[in-house]
């Protein structure tokens, strides 16, 4: 493993958790203490982690927002899974909006060798990923967010987006509370995916079990707003009485 590559995992580990130890993180990514001292080090010095003895945490900044390479890291066979059934509702000729969500990457992936489909992201890495494919693919064009330097937002991204009606909007954002809200950390993100639900047809939410009963920031959107959502749950018990119209897939 590349010291990079290293160091981004070290941020999924402790995006995962409050804290780790330097035994904790040696362990988990079989490198020596030294090395995994160097490499805290370094993080600490860019402002992405907080040394303590012994250890470290993500700092608040941190905390707040993920690096994509790291989001993409976690819960990634999952996210593969909800791919692969979430490609299974594109039909030929299909618009399709994506948002720059790490679940909405991996669907990237799986719609890389479809050649009857239209893309429009918000992505950056979705952008790259798709021009290597026979995928018809649109920028939304915009601001290139400064929180998560992946995301392209603000009033001109609206604007393009505006110019599609697409059959599905796919997306994933950092919660979905106990009231059957969706929220998220980064309010730029917010906004721009809410013209992306707008004018698609239907919705479906990429779910990973880490979401549910948690609450972040700003609100995106109600549940029942929703046409699918995909999960590698089943029914939380909170959602007992999820709307009709909304169906639910454990993958």
């Amino acid at each position: 493993m590349y010291q990079s590559e290293r160091k981004q995992e070290i941020l999924s580990i402790l995006s995962e958790c409050t804290y780790a130890t330097v035994e904790d993180l040696a362990n988990k990514l079989h490198i020596s203490a030294s090395s995994i001292r160097r490499d805290l080090s370094e993080l600490a010095s860019r402002g992405l982690v907080v040394r303590s003895y012994g250890g470290a945490e993500l700092s608040n900044s941190q905390k707040r927002f993920v690096p994509f390479s790291a989001r993409r890291h976690k819960n990634s066979a999952v996210k593969r899974a909800m791919a692969e059934t979430a490609e299974t509702f594109i039909k030929s000729g299909d618009v399709v909006f994506l948002d720059d969500s790490s679940s909405a990457y991996f669907t990237a992936e799986k719609l890389c060798t479809r050649k009857d489909i239209t893309v429009v992201t918000t992505s950056v890495d979705v952008l790259f990923l798709l021009s290597q494919s026979d995928v018809t693919t649109y920028s939304a064009g915009g601001l290139l967010n400064r929180e998560n330097r992946t995301c392209l937002t603000g009033s001109f991204a609206d604007s393009i987006i505006r110019k599609f009606h697409a059959d599905w909007c796919i997306f994933s954002v950092k919660s979905l509370d106990a009231g059957g809200v969706l929220s998220d950390c980064v309010e730029p993100g917010v906004a721009v995916l809410n013209t992306m639900m707008e004018c698609a047809e239907k919705t479906m939410f990429l779910c990973d079990s880490s979401k549910l009963g948690s609450r972040s920031t700003f609100v995106q959107c109600n549940i029942s707003e929703l046409d699918v959502v995909l999960s590698n749950a089943d029914i939380p018990a909170f959602l007992t009485s999820l709307p009709e119209n909304v169906q639910f897939i454990q993958v």
